[in-house]
């Protein structure tokens, strides 16, 4: 398939000249009266520092005596130094984003006097701001409520299977299950708050179908069901809402016992304009602070993203014929669909359960008390072919013989990976993705410009766009616009054999909604939780199927739009980080197509001490990286530490300036100084091993962007590509998916019954109720058959369950008695007492 480039792409900029990471790193121990008369104590670093920790600056402010203290600030100044002046990763002030277009000629030049500024209340802390409010029973007989149509219910009990605990699970970062009884006055609640109705209303109807129950307590239960996140109220958050903190003023605003809250909403309201537009940023940070304290006291307050006024915002159309090629080649080595998969425990359950052919609605998957398909979610699985394993093959081989001959790189083109087998599915690939590269300018010998090439350790994403949305309010417009004709584009390629729908939720890590998109770029979207009322383009989770085609395919049916979906997100929120469910359906919708982008970080089956540098089409698609182990004697001390890290750093030629990894984070730094062993010494103490990698050839001397006073600035370019070619449906997938959704399907799953007389039942989902059944239920129905015996078993090996054997005397007296069963069945599942 042939990818193109699109003409718009983004430019993240570290937030400081690269020179002054420069001086700094020659310095053998940066002291804190070093960064007090360096360059980096500027209003610009002083306004990150406040935006990433408040607690850090307010240290600065108010020195504390102890030399401990005095050396974790001294530490953490490093890094921020480090990253405020090397890292274009967008984080508050520290980095900014700009657009670009492709030219003739490459200049990108900012204005670095002014900047664009967004702000944002953090979310986390606006959760808790809600939450507060919805406890207040006075605010609350304002508001309006709605039931949660995730929950469900099953048998005596209902089920809320997106419970967030109000944002407020810091470490807890996926969203769990709750369950309460489900009595008739839970049932008229649900009923009546299907749609958002007044609090008061809602109450009085209650007081009314029970009179004999007394107010206090009716709002006793209410409240429990909003705790619990049972019921919702209309302060929640809806999606695609980009000024959070205006939407909830013009609610609580007419609300009398809510002033207190809505005269310091209206200050801050009035503070984030001023701050996007004053200069003395510091000060107005610590007046907002000062009052979103005054309402919840936090870690974090706000977020902030940086937006850069280009002077100059072009790169050379060589650069695009240079990443097509590219990007081109590696299409023709994705990771295949199946090679690695969550999906494995799921499918076998699946088919167990219901079998091939068949779609079942989302909410018999989650059902806790019935299939409960979201224990399997998260089991990785790797399927290795023929085909992966000969790619690995000749990359390793290349590896093997430059390391034997000491070179320092392998160069991989398009011709060395011509006779691999064809992937089986020639249907299955990706129809756009991101890729983020490290760009450095680059002259042949007879003068003509091009580029140095390498893949930044982020990547990029999936599906094209979702590196961009979240700073869409701090780019320039009209390119934004044009940028995002790439939406239309790709639903177009894609319509005639699935619709493209994005997916919301909620999370229980409040601050993970900081990197949400607030606009919405495709027709539909998903909502996994209340907040957002049934509309145009919203599609509810239980519109939603999973289905199995006849082939073993896990797909993703919608019934309102009548046709298959694939799920996407439109943000870097890492996928591990969202609810199980969540997952199952991203999971599912990945396994669609196959992933180029992933080939980047899949290159060898064998795990190497050193890896040489590997190019592809000429792009680095991995610097030459090292990976140590220390073993527990060496971590002892410092001094030890050292000497032993600079052996192997002697050994294996490194250079003095190194990046060292530890998880998404990254640091440049001097290995020859104290400082730049220090840090890798805590990395090392912390994971008994630390991965380092060159620095990218013109990183530090020939950076591509500069300011209007001709500094120069790391920097990061993310450039989207889209499938030149649309899917197709075949005839093959035509007959294999079904869309038949069936309880029991005697074609595509066998089932015997009746055999000899006997009827075998499998009753999950009893819980605390078996006793109940056994001794209560069991008897009506036995009351109602003729049956010769029975018994049951108590089981516990997939979930607690009960087996129950009913023996009749023939196979005709069974089929007699089988509607009268299934109706005691039904009565089990569904009592409202």
């Amino acid at each position: 398939m042939k990818y193109y480039c699109r003409n718009q792409f983004m430019i993240r900029v570290a937030s400081l000249p690269a020179k002054m990471f420069q001086e700094f790193a020659e310095v053998e121990h940066p002291t804190l009266p070093y960064f007090n008369s360096s360059g980096f104590n500027c209003n610009l670093f002083k306004e990150a520092i406040i935006i990433a920790s408040p607690d850090l600056f307010n240290s600065l402010v108010n020195m504390p005596k102890t030399e401990k203290k005095l050396r974790n600030i001294e530490q953490s100044i490093i890094k921020y130094s480090i990253r405020s002046s090397t890292r274009p990763t967008p984080y508050g002030m520290f980095a900014g984003v700009a657009l670009g277009e492709f030219a003739d000629k490459s200049k990108l030049v900012f204005d670095e006097k002014e900047y664009i500024r967004d702000i944002q209340v953090d979310v986390e802390w606006l959760y808790c701001l809600i939450h507060i409010l919805e406890r207040d029973i006075n605010i609350l007989n304002s508001l309006q409520v709605r039931f949660n149509p995730l929950c469900y219910s099953f048998g005596s009990r209902i089920v809320n299977p997106s419970y967030t605990n109000h944002g407020e699970n810091v470490f807890q970062i996926s969203n769990v299950n709750k369950d309460m009884r489900y009595t008739k006055l839970i049932s008229l609640i649900e009923e009546l708050a299907r749609k958002l109705v007044p609090y008061s209303e809602l109450k009085q109807v209650i007081q009314e179908k029970y009179p004999d129950v007394s107010k206090k307590k009716i709002d006793t239960t209410l409240m429990m069901l909003l705790e619990n996140e049972y019921l919702y109220t209309n302060l929640r958050i809806p999606p695609y809402h980009n000024n959070t903190l205006e939407y909830l003023y013009n609610i609580i605003k007419r609300i009398p016992a809510a002033e207190k809250y809505t005269l310091v909403i209206k200050e801050l309201i009035r503070l984030f304009n001023e701050y996007k537009m004053e200069e003395s940023k510091v000060e107005i940070l610590e007046q907002i602070y000062a009052l979103m304290e005054s309402l919840v006291c936090k870690k974090n307050y706000i977020a902030v993203n940086k937006g850069l006024k280009m002077n100059e915002n072009n790169l050379s159309g060589a650069v695009k014929k240079q990443v097509e090629k590219f990007v081109n080649t590696l299409s023709l080595i994705p990771v295949a669909v199946g090679e690695s998969t969550h999906l494995g425990a799921f499918k076998r359950a699946f088919i167990e359960a219901f079998g091939y052919g068949v779609e079942v609605n989302l909410k018999d998957i989650i059902n806790v008390n019935g299939f409960n398909g979201l224990q399997y979610v998260g089991v990785s699985e790797y399927n290795v072919s023929a085909r992966e394993k000969e790619i690995k093959n000749i990359i390793d081989q290349k590896i093997q013989t430059a390391v034997k001959l000491g070179k320092e790189s392998i160069s991989l083109a398009k011709e060395d990976f011509s006779n691999i087998s064809q992937n089986e599915n020639d249907n299955c690939h990706a129809i756009s993705f991101d890729i983020n590269f490290y760009v450095s300018q680059k002259f042949t010998d007879n003068g003509h410009e091009t580029c140095n090439l390498t893949v930044a350790p982020n990547g990029g994403a999936i599906q094209a766009g979702a590196m961009f949305q979240r700073f869409s309010s701090v780019l320039d417009e009209q390119l934004m616009n044009n940028y995002n004709t790439l939406y239309k584009e790709e639903i177009d390629l894609t319509s005639n054999y699935y619709e493209l729908v994005e997916i919301r939720e909620s999370f229980s890590a409040g601050r993970l909604g900081n990197l949400v998109n607030t606009n919405k770029n495709y027709n539909y979207c998903v909502v996994l939780d209340g907040c957002s009322e049934e509309k145009e383009g919203i599609l509810s989770a239980y519109d939603l199927s999973i289905g199995l085609s006849f082939h073993g395919e896990l797909y993703i049916y919608s019934s309102k739009l009548k046709k298959h979906i694939k799920i996407v997100t439109d943000n870097m929120v890492n996928p591990e980080l969202n609810s199980p469910l969540f997952r199952l359906l991203k999971d599912i919708s990945d396994e669609y197509e196959d992933k180029p982008l992933s080939r980047i970080f899949n290159l060898t089956k064998n795990e190497y001490i050193y890896t040489p540098r590997i190019l592809l089409e000429g792009v680095v698609i991995s610097p030459k990286t090292w990976k140590f182990s220390f073993h527990n004697d060496k971590l002892d001390c410092l001094e030890e530490f050292q000497e032993a890290f600079t052996q192997l750093a002697n050994q294996y030629e490194m250079d003095d300036y190194i990046l060292v990894y530890q998880k998404d984070n990254r640091l440049l730094l001097n290995r020859k100084k104290k400082w730049g062993v220090k840090l890798i010494y805590a990395i090392a103490r912390k994971d008994s091993f630390v991965k380092i990698s060159e620095v990218p050839e013109g990183m530090l001397n020939s950076q591509v962007v500069s300011d209007g006073r001709d500094n120069k600035y790391m920097s990061e370019i993310t450039f989207s590509f889209l499938c030149k070619e649309g899917r197709y449906i075949n005839e093959k997938e035509l007959n294999t998916k079904v869309g038949i959704e069936r309880s029991l399907q005697a074609d595509n799953k066998k089932f015997y019954l009746g055999e000899n007389g006997w009827m075998y039942l499998k009753l999950y989902g009893a819980r605390n109720r078996q006793n109940m059944i056994l001794i209560k239920c069991l008897k009506e129905l036995l009351d109602d058959i003729e049956c010769e015996r029975y018994f049951f078993l108590r089981y516990a090996d997939d979930a607690p369950h009960l087996r129950l054997r009913i023996k009749f005397d023939s196979e005709n007296k069974m089929y007699k008695y089988m509607p009268r069963v299934l109706t005691w069945i039904r009565f089990l599942q569904n009592p409202v007492c």
